[in-house]
């Protein structure tokens, strides 16, 4: 376990950097060692030993982060967003008409739209609605019938930061055998996921949010059984069972593009072509940088500093959060009376507070989002509460 190097943020360090929940800071030393792989791949030969190369740290990066969800490394594909994961899942399901999934209004849009492609088999949605920004594992429970095939949530709503039960959500999916569809863009880098323990089928996940390592890539996580189960709905050289090279079964190499296809027992399977390789290289030296920090005490780090904030606001600001320790993420939304979600981001941005605006103003009430990671310090939160007692008695 090593010491948080602040140096390595310099934005945390001039600004109040409080909008992780958006994108990430991305560690200096780890950008230092991108130019590097950029700088290898500038001055030698990219074929055949630094490609070879790639495919092992690729496949580093998938046991890196299958540690990180308590998943296995062949259960672990890297696709280009999450919300390529998501089609994927949709397009491999084939649910028609009759079918219904179940959703919830504090989810992600893009956990839904993929169901709404096919105008004319797409299943029927099913809306829980929170109540004072709260759901829990019974509300989905409520909404199932014969035709359920699967719910579809986030870990953290990117609305107001409220922590889902996955636990108990993914035991209702397992009793009805119906799949369990996770977002976990908002608490991969420092929540406590287990995708074993929560039963969960499928898995997506953003790399610039706690991950830190920017856009490029994106992690899809499909249970073995599931593999094995589906086919792909994509194919290519790259996820063919004999990859790199399949051999043609006659004397004439040509002949192999006439070959039968047939797709791999693990996650590469979701790979027709080369991955993003910069940014899984970004993953995994970002995720070997979490490891050296300890997920525990980032963790730990980002709660006590969320707490502080929560402790010194909570009689002053209207908190659209649950702050129960249950439902508590690194995020939370919260308003101040007479201004609108615009107006407070403007006035804490005059103030150095670097937050965020309400979710697409999809939400009913006026505010901001503000998160925490380990790179930031008590100043912060200390700035941060003197700007909102400012703004309060201006």
């Amino acid at each position: 376990m090593s010491n948080i190097n602040y140096d390595d943020f310099p934005v945390s360090k001039n600004y109040c950097y409080l909008n992780t929940h958006g994108i990430g800071l991305t560690p200096v030393s780890v950008m230092e060692d991108v130019k590097n792989f950029l700088d290898k791949s500038i001055n030698e030969p990219p074929f055949e030993v630094q490609f070879e190369n790639w495919i092992k740290m690729t496949n580093d990066t998938r046991r890196l982060f299958s540690e990180l969800i308590n998943a296995k490394e062949e259960e672990i594909s890297f696709q280009a967003n999450s919300s390529t994961g998501i089609n994927i899942v949709a397009e491999m399901l084939q649910l028609n008409n009759k079918d219904n999934i179940i959703t919830d209004d504090l989810n992600f849009p893009s956990m839904v739209w993929p169901w709404r492609m096919n105008k004319k088999n797409n299943p029927k949605i099913k809306m829980v609605r929170n109540e004072k920004g709260i759901i829990k594992p019974e509300d989905y429970e409520e909404l199932i019938d014969e035709n359920t095939k699967l719910i579809t949530t986030s870990s953290v709503s990117f609305i107001n930061g409220f922590k889902n039960d996955l636990h108990n959500i993914g035991k209702i999916t397992k009793k009805n055998n119906i799949y369990f569809l996770v977002d976990a863009c908002l608490n991969t880098g420092y929540g406590n996921i287990d995708v074993q323990k929560c039963n969960i089928d499928f898995l997506v996940a953003s790399n610039y949010k706690w991950l830190m390592s920017g856009f490029g890539a994106a992690e899809f996580y499909c249970k073995k059984k599931h593999i094995d189960k589906f086919e792909t709905p994509h194919a290519g050289w790259f996820n063919h069972k004999q990859f790199p090279f399949p051999k043609s079964s006659t004397n004439n190499p040509l002949e192999n593009r006439l070959m039968e296809y047939e797709s791999p027992n693990h996650a590469r399977k979701f790979e027709p072509g080369n991955p993003n390789y910069l940014s899984v290289y970004t993953l995994r030296k970002c995720l070997q940088y979490i490891n050296k920090i300890g997920l525990e005490r980032i963790r730990n780090k980002g709660y006590k500093l969320m707490l502080q904030l929560i402790e010194e606001i909570d009689s002053k600001v209207e908190i659209h959060s649950s702050t129960k320790s249950d439902h508590l993420s690194l995020e939370i939304f919260f308003g101040i009376k007479n201004n609108t979600s615009k107006e407070l981001h403007s006035k804490l941005r005059k103030e150095g507070i670097w937050a965020g605006t309400a979710a697409w103003d999809l939400s009913k009430e006026s505010g901001v989002r503000i998160s925490t990671h380990f790179y930031n310090k008590e100043e912060h939160i200390d700035k941060t509460i003197s700007a909102i007692k400012k703004i309060i008695n201006n």
